[in-house]
């Protein structure tokens, strides 16, 4: 009679296991870091993107005798007037003179850490708010009620000021002084529980939650307006080495 011998195919079959074992250990101990590894690229291309967006409001201030482009303005978004005016590369889907643009026309306005579709929108105004996900400030912008300060070099701390900073893909246009839980809800730090951000004088910084100026961090000043970071004017006289970080 013939017999057949099983114990190859055990044994295989155990070898096969054992493969696979391993390989989802691995995986289970290296996906956390490749996670980790493809944050930290996000951010730092965030913080180029906000590099080049510093770099055009300083040529921008240079060539228009210091003053800076306001967030909104002419019914025309501050990155539109960059597009427009050439001091920003436009794409083929924008050149910066239709009103209409991708959700994600230039890189510049494209931080990876943020979801997008392929959509093309065009006017009203809030909806080609959609195709950047970085705000201004504020409290800088020029028809907010506040005009605070029209030249870049009025500014006496520019290296404490925001300029622009990570915001949420949505119908806005600025980043505004919420208290530090708002902003992580409203996408603001995306960034390993922080925000990316650009100052008055062209530094690019991460700040994490702790050290958002907010009326909820414990070191803040009576609320978060009053913070320097913000260059509202009006609160002057509350910007203390508190409110400048010194903690």
């Amino acid at each position: 009679s013939l017999t057949f011998n099983c114990q190859p195919l055990k044994q295989l079959f155990y070898d096969v296991m054992v493969t696979i074992a391993i390989i989802a250990i691995l995986v289970s101990v290296l996906l956390p870091a490749l996670n980790s590894v493809r944050s930290k690229a996000h951010q730092i291309t965030c913080l180029n993107n906000l590099k080049t967006l510093s770099g055009c409001e300083i040529n921008y201030s240079s060539d228009f005798n210091d003053h800076y482009i306001p967030g909104w303005d002419n019914k025309e978004y501050f990155w539109e007037k960059f597009v427009r005016l050439r001091y920003l590369p436009g794409t083929i889907d924008y050149n910066g003179e239709q009103k209409k643009e991708r959700l994600t026309p230039i890189p510049a306005l494209f931080c990876p850490a943020e979801p997008h579709s392929n959509e093309t929108f065009g006017d009203p105004a809030p909806k080609r708010a959609k195709s950047c996900d970085y705000g201004h400030n504020y409290f800088m912008d020029c028809i907010s009620g506040w005009v605070l300060f029209t030249k870049l070099t009025e500014y006496k701390h520019p290296s404490k000021v925001f300029l622009y900073g990570d915001r949420y893909w949505s119908l806005g246009y600025v980043i505004n002084p919420y208290n530090s839980s708002v902003a992580v809800n409203q996408g603001m730090m995306r960034h390993h529980n922080g925000i990316n951000i650009a100052f008055v004088d062209g530094h690019i910084s991460w700040i994490p939650k702790k050290r958002y100026p907010d009326a909820t961090n414990p070191a803040s000043a009576t609320n978060s307006q009053s913070w320097i970071q913000w260059g509202f004017k009006q609160y002057e006289s509350k910007w203390t080495v508190v409110s400048l970080w010194q903690y």
